[in-house]
């Protein structure tokens, strides 16, 4: 609501204790404002409503704005047209896509790597056959990691276990096979196996056989 800021303490704290979010993190900063607002702490109030127009945007706001920081670091507090949190400016971003020979499949299945000012990386991940699809982006609230290495790794595994949890009719073993391939060279895993048809399919480049 427009007129949110102008509403009397009593039915903002009201509100606040009605409203369902989505995150615990979010239900903590609800709580903070409603503290500040019964203590009338007119400092921790205006620093809360600089971060929207009304209560659903200053709370998720806050706690992104939050979250970026403490594991990002990322400082930068800017809302956009709509009055929602701009996404942070991750440093070196890549995208690594697999299954790049299958045409009905092109750009559906990759791995997108950043890093925050403070060092910590996070990955985001698409995955999708011909019936199926699972994605997410980059986020604050991913989990982090301390290196590259640490979350390309993750995020191999990650990918690798959707198209591993797919019924036979739809595993497509290119795509398993480059994946399991390029993990395996990541972390010095011997252990990890590839069929023969795999092996055929991707030409058993840099892939052990032990």
């Amino acid at each position: 609501m427009d007129d949110w800021k102008s509403l009397p303490v009593e039915e903002k704290v009201k509100q606040l204790g009605e409203y369902q979010f989505g995150r615990r993190s979010q239900d903590k900063i609800a709580e903070l404002y409603a503290e500040a607002l019964n203590d009338g702490n007119a400092a921790a109030i205006a620093k809360l409503e600089s971060f929207g127009d009304h209560l659903r945007a200053i709370v998720e706001n806050y706690a992104e704005f939050s979250r970026g920081r403490l594991f990002f670091g990322f400082n930068k507090k800017e809302l956009d047209a709509a009055g929602w949190l701009k996404k942070p400016e991750w440093l070196d971003v890549e995208r690594i896509e697999f299954g790049k020979t299958i045409k009905k499949l092109l750009g559906l299945n990759y791995i997108s790597l950043g890093c925050g000012p403070n060092g910590q990386w996070t990955y985001g991940v698409s995955a999708g056959n011909f019936n199926s699809g699972y994605v997410f982006g980059l986020s604050v609230w991913n989990e982090t990691y301390s290196s590259r290495q640490e979350c390309l790794a993750a995020g191999l595994e990650e990918l690798l276990a959707w198209h591993n949890k797919r019924d036979k009719k739809d595993k497509n073993p290119v795509i398993i096979g480059e994946i399991r391939s390029m993990l395996a060279s990541l972390t010095g895993e011997k252990r990890v196996r590839l069929s023969a048809f795999e092996l055929a399919m991707i030409g058993g480049v840099g892939v052990s056989h032990a």
